[in-house]
């Protein structure tokens, strides 16, 4: 168990964190990071009393639960695909990326 969540957090960390880097305007990586980084550990120090305060209570409903939380998860990430990435709202009222952000557009990392 411990060498699937290991490789897990591994194969999504990484490339989580550097698309969250290439999605935020260039005056607020530092703060979107951090968004990031407290959305994620607060999820993984929320999960496990969370989980086990259900399991305690009802233990049937515990991976019901956990499978709608999945399928809201995957909702939501469906759902911010469809929205305007970084510079596209500009260059549709016919700005450059620069006059959104302070500053010129820059290459995808990774």
């Amino acid at each position: 168990m411990m060498l699937s969540l290991t490789f897990g957090e591994i194969l999504y960390k990484t490339p989580a964190t550097a698309y969250v880097a290439d999605q935020a305007p260039g005056h607020a990586q530092g703060r979107c990071q951090s968004l990031y980084a407290g959305a994620s550990i607060s999820g993984q120090v929320l999960a496990p009393p969370l989980g086990a305060a259900l399991y305690a209570a009802a233990p049937a409903l515990l991976w019901p639960v956990c499978a709608l939380l999945a399928a809201a998860a995957g909702g939501a990430v469906l759902a911010a695909r469809r929205l305007p990435g970084p510079g596209e709202r500009a260059r549709a009222a016919g700005k450059g990326p620069h006059a959104e952000t302070g500053s010129p557009e820059r290459a995808p990392a990774g």
